[in-house]
């Protein structure tokens, strides 16, 4: 599902998340990627570091900027590409209780509810 995923290996992810970790201790690693449907545009990059005591709002006005999204747009964020998530959420509880097992937060961005995508 996530293309990070497919073209990093597992123990390759996971080193990846233990040099972010050790530089940055205070920031949640994020892959967030596109819905295959969406029509918005592709951010340049998949890797994100969110501090942990943004709400799910604050992200989601961080990813309008980057994908230069209007206020009158929806956009939806899937944890693990399914779970769509409140915007008043911590995103430190969501990466708590949703990390994978490589120790990064796996998101999709969407401009339209995408279940089961």
């Amino acid at each position: 599902m996530f293309t990070f995923k497919e073209e990093n290996s597992f123990s390759k992810r996971l080193a990846e998340v233990q040099k972010i970790s050790s530089k940055w201790p205070d920031r949640i690693p994020i892959i967030l990627e596109k819905a295959k449907t969406s029509r918005l545009e592709d951010i340049p990059k998949n890797k994100f570091l969110c501090p942990p005591e943004y709400t799910v709002q604050q992200f989601l006005g961080c990813i309008r900027k980057k994908v230069k999204l209007s206020r009158d747009t929806a956009l939806f964020v899937f944890v693990n590409g399914t779970e769509l998530v409140s915007g008043d959420a911590s995103m430190k509880n969501i990466y708590d209780q949703k990390k994978d097992e490589d120790g990064f937060l796996y998101m999709i961005y969407s401009d339209q509810e995408v279940m089961g995508n």
